[in-house]
């Protein structure tokens, strides 16, 4: 103890009133009574008695107010932080001991035992108090005892390699110089061991005479670890002896060779002295407990004894001559007999060789031969016969295989095992025992039982042992916990006495019930959750016993009934219920109810159907579907079951029915086409139409089927992405061909009142007649375009003549006119050049369909920008100012729209009005097309002619008012048209107009 223990209070107590000292004062009493501080809430000291100034080197003042971290290491620190926080989140109030190092003033560290305890109030901690002990003597002491036990067992080694009758030597694989021996080394060579020390292994032994050899003997036992042979040793007056010797190649600091050399000059001497024995084997040859041959060293029987040939029921004479293998003895298996041949070759080179072996006698019976197969050899050290020895081992390999199984079976049993003596201590256990409690098998074997089970159970155990042993109890079974590396386990123990010559121990079978327990508790809190699930489910349920006695009805099934009215006793007493069928409205007696049905042991599956005067005056509409709830044996013990209030849905499915009735109606009476309805499976479920009967389709070979139930499979195909999005919501329309027709379809979603798509809606009607017209038109137009082209085309020649008659007149004879003929020339040659480019534009107008470029996706911000620099010039002249949206990729002719915008903007310039022209080109997307709009504030347009400006030669003004031919606009439409759209010009009543047009958005065009 510290030698300043006694030092005043007034010093450590600094900081506290009497009180609040004498509270402190009784803490410190009750654990310690060594070093002593006081932390705060945080950590920071706010006491330390004069051991903890000693210990640490720190005045008091330097200590107090500052954080533990002072005088403690990071790890340790953190250590009792965690410590405290673990102990306050769990209750825990013991002491708690830590070993740790104190950080000294002068930066040394010094071993420390800290004792730990909480100041809490109402579970908030208001700081720690700590003894500390300095341990340094006691870790020196046991740095001492740990070096001296070490040197004692590295003694206790050294002598156990000196007694040993066997030669160990140490050997440097380099260069096979001796590193250690033990004394018998050095004896029996005749050396000391420091001259053995200086010797190499060639210098000893007579089989490796020189370093070549010795390296070829390491570089074998580096390949193979371990080689045992036989050789000689030279002692140190030069003669020699014969050894046995096992080396081994040991990896440690470094590689070296481990040989253990045995001398065998006693063995040889046992070998010669064996040969002589086995020269009067006749002694024993008779022996009848012992089946006894003796063969030639090729294999050949010379001799059996008689009890070998009652195995056999033969006679000598049948086997002698024989090859031993092939006799009876050895049965019909080859493997045996390619066994037996082995060993006697073996014997034959002077091997001994043991052998057990399973074997059938005549009769069939199972027999099992333990033996050797031992050489005889003469003073030369020839094998000259051999003799084979065994002995019937068919009765102890019955015991050994009971015993196998019994062993199997422990050691296959997911339950643990174990056997203690008489003084509880483990005897055996098996690996289930040992896994269990993540212990290793063999450290538990001599431990006592209080190590792993509670020391109460085990002496309970004992006491039913005793018990058990005088008859009073036959087995015992306890619950209880196994302490295992990581916890405890629950687990139940059933054991039985077992006793020895000299002491009653106990068998014991462990089972882990962990899953067991955790069910238990999943049990329990699955009650909880289906007691929870039974009133907040959205269906009411009831339940009764088997007599009809109503015991519990949730919340819902109290508002479906508009009130507490499940006191039924009975089911008799159902009667009270006012319960109708609802398809019929008569009365339900109280045996026709569901819960009553129920109880009979009906599983009530399909819903039945009531309408029901609730106790909260109003008429409801309910289903009510229920299950028995059987016992063990298979009796009713209860009834369950569920209401539904189905009023508002049954009030929906008559307003739906209506509707229906209404729907069939139309489809059935839908002219010119046909209506289907479809499912989600792609299965119509309604059709009709007056064009069915033309076609010859009935409605039923219709409703009921898929698309590729119905249709060929490539028109299946083609459906099937339409069909898809009407389920989606999408509107589509597309054509089809079937039974010979053209049709044009439209699918649609079918939504309910909540706006959800519930099923689909395809709509089809024949335009064969239309396609026909169509096909008349197309091929009307086309021979138009051909005379449009060929007129224009064969005008051009006679044209250019008169063209160029005219101008010829003009230069030859023009001053031959006088005022009136140049000014009628003049007119001759500009009508002339009109009609010149009247022809032109109905050329190109009538070239639109056939000599348009493929339709591709084409930028037309780059179109624009073109048209722009053609007009570069016009727009320079009248200062024009032209605005441009950023304007999107469609799919069409580049050259063809390169000419409607120049149309478009070339007119917008010269409409202008004599003002500055201002223009504006923009886009929005609608579905998928754009619509391109040219915006100008020129003159305007008269309503009525918005239809007119787009045929062809047809003009607002004349040619003194504005120049033109009359067909740009028409240009304009005939193109558009030939890319799908649809182009159209909008008046502003304040001046100005507006030309939109559309297009088809490129693929993969994004809105």
């Amino acid at each position: 103890m510290c030698e300043r223990a006694a030092t005043s209070e007034r010093d450590f107590w600094a900081d506290a009133d009497e009180s609040e000292a004498l509270r402190r004062y009784r803490t410190l009493v009750d654990i310690v009574d060594d070093g002593i501080y006081q932390l705060d809430a945080d950590g920071r000291f706010v006491a330390v008695n004069d051991c903890i100034v000693e210990l640490t080197g720190y005045a008091r003042d330097d200590l107090l107010g500052e954080h533990i971290s002072l005088v403690l290491a990071e790890d340790d620190h953190r250590r009792i932080e965690r410590e405290i926080s673990t102990r306050l989140s769990t209750g825990d109030r013991r002491r708690q001991t830590f070993e740790l190092a104190a950080e000294t003033a002068d930066g040394g560290t010094i071993p420390c035992e800290l004792r730990l305890s909480l100041l809490t109030d109402d579970g908030e901690l208001r700081g720690t108090v700590g003894i500390v002990r300095d341990i340094t003597e006691r870790k020196r002491a046991e740095a001492i005892i740990e070096r001296r036990e070490l040197e004692e067992e590295l003694e206790l080694f050294r002598t156990l390699l000196d007694h040993s009758t066997d030669s160990v030597l140490v050997i440097d694989p380099e260069t096979g110089r001796y590193l250690d021996v033990n004394e018998t080394a050095c004896r029996r060579r005749g050396y000391t061991r420091e001259e053995l020390l200086s010797l190499t292994v060639p210098d000893v032994e007579t089989g490796l005479p020189d370093r070549d050899a010795w390296d070829s003997f390491v570089a074998d036992l580096r390949a193979e670890g371990t080689i045992t042979f036989e050789g000689r040793h030279r002692r140190k007056d030069g003669t020699t002896y014969p050894v046995e010797v096992n080396a081994v190649a040991v990896e440690l600091d470094r590689e070296y060779v481990l040989a253990i050399s045995r001398n065998v000059t006693e063995r040889r001497e046992r070998e010669r002295e064996l040969e002589r024995k086995e020269r009067r084997y006749e002694a024993i040859f008779e022996d009848p407990n012992i089946l006894v041959g003796l063969l030639e060293p090729d294999g050949t029987v010379i001799d059996i004894n008689r009890t070998a040939m009652e195995y056999v029921e033969a006679d000598l004479e049948a086997v002698r001559g024989e090859p031993f293998w092939e006799t009876a003895w050895w049965g019909e298996s080859d493997d045996v007999r390619d066994a037996v041949e082995e060993w006697t070759e073996r014997a034959a080179a002077g091997e001994y060789v043991e052998f057990e072996t399973d074997l059938t006698r005549p009769d069939g019976q199972w027999y099992a031969l333990s033996g050797y197969f031992r050489p005889v050899t003469n003073d030369d050290g020839e094998v000259v016969s051999i003799i084979v020895s065994d002995r019937d081992i068919s009765a102890r390999r019955e015991r050994e295989r009971e015993l196998q199984r019994y062993e199997r079976i422990v050691e296959t049993i997911d339950d643990g095992v174990y056997v203690l003596d008489g003084n509880s201590r483990f005897d055996t256990v098996n690996e289930a025992f040992a896994d269990m409690l993540g212990r290793d098998r063999e450290a538990l074997v001599g431990e006592h039982a209080a190590t792993v089970f509670p020391e109460s159970k085990v002496d309970r155990a004992e006491r039913l042992q005793r018990e058990m042993v005088t008859g009073e109890t036959d087995i015992a079974e306890l619950d209880e916990h196994v302490t295992a590396a990581d916890g405890e386990i629950p687990v139940v123990t059933r054991f039985a006495p077992f006793e020895t010559d000299d002491e009653v121990g106990r068998v014991g079978v462990v089972r882990d019930v962990t899953d067991r327990v955790e069910r238990e508790r999943r049990l329990e809190r699955n009650k909880e959750q289906l007691e929870t699930l039974f009133e907040v489910l959205p269906v009411g349920v009831v339940v009764a016993e088997a007599d009809g006695a109503i015991v519990a009805a949730n919340d819902t099934a109290h508002e479906i009934w508009g009130g507490d009215v499940f006191d039924a006793e009975s089911v008799d007493e159902y009667e009270r219920y006012s319960v109708r069928w609802a398809d019929s409205g008569e009365r339900a007696d109280p045996e026709e109810m569901t819960l009553a049905r129920v109880l009979r042991g009906e599983e009530v599956r399909d819903p039945d159907v009531f309408e029901i005067d609730a106790a909260d005056g109003e008429r409801r509409i309910i289903e009510a579907a229920g299950m028995p709830i059987r016992g063990e044996a298979g009796e009713v013990s209860r009834g369950v079951i569920t209401l539904s209030d189905v009023t508002e849905r049954r009030d929906a499915q008559r307003q739906l029915a209506e509707s229906e009735r209404r729907y069939r109606t139309l489809v059935e009476n839908f002219p010119n086409g046909a209506v289907g309805l479809f499912d989600e499976e792609l299965r119509y479920t309604a059709a009709g139409g007056a064009i069915l009967e033309e076609v010859g389709t009935a409605e039923e070979e219709i409703v009921g089927k898929t698309l590729w139930e119905r249709y060929p499979e490539e028109l299946a195909a083609q459906l099937e992405p339409n069909f898809r999005a009407a389920l989606d919501g999408d509107t589509n329309a597309f054509e089809i061909e079937f039974h010979g027709r053209h049709w044009i379809a439209y699918t649609l979603p079918v939504a309910d009142d909540d706006g959800d798509t519930f099923a689909g809606m395809v709509m089809v009607q024949d335009i064969t007649e239309r396609r026909k017209y169509q096909r008349k038109l197309e091929e009307s137009n086309e021979r138009l375009e051909q005379f449009a082209y060929a007129v224009s085309h064969d005008l051009q020649e006679p044209l250019r003549m008169v063209t160029s008659y005219l101008n010829l007149l003009a230069d030859r004879y023009g001053d031959a006119f006088d005022e009136d003929g140049e000014e009628f020339l003049e007119f001759a040659v500009d009508g002339a050049e009109r009609m010149r480019e009247m022809i032109d534009a109905l050329l190109a107008y009538s070239r639109i369909e056939t000599r348009g470029d493929p339709l591709e996706p084409v930028d037309l911000d780059a179109v624009v920008a073109d048209v722009r620099t053609d007009l570069q010039l016009r727009i320079d002249e009248t200062d024009a100012e032209i605005e441009t949206e950023p304007l999107p990729v469609v799919e069409g002719d580049a050259n063809q729209l390169r000419q409607v915008f120049q149309n478009l903007l070339a007119n917008a310039i010269e409409y202008s009005g004599g003002e500055r022209p201002r223009v504006q080109i923009s886009a929005e997307r609608d579905g998928g097309n754009w619509v391109l709009s040219v915006n100008d504030e020129g003159i305007g347009i008269d309503p009525d002619d918005r239809e007119r400006i787009f045929e062809v030669f047809q003009r607002l003004h004349t040619r003194e008012e504005h120049d033109g031919t009359g067909i740009g606009l028409a240009l304009c439409k005939r193109i558009v048209e030939r890319h799908g759209g649809d182009i159209w010009v909008e008046p502003d009543p304040d001046g100005g107009t507006t030309f939109s047009f559309t297009l088809p958005a490129a693929n993969g065009d994004e809105a």
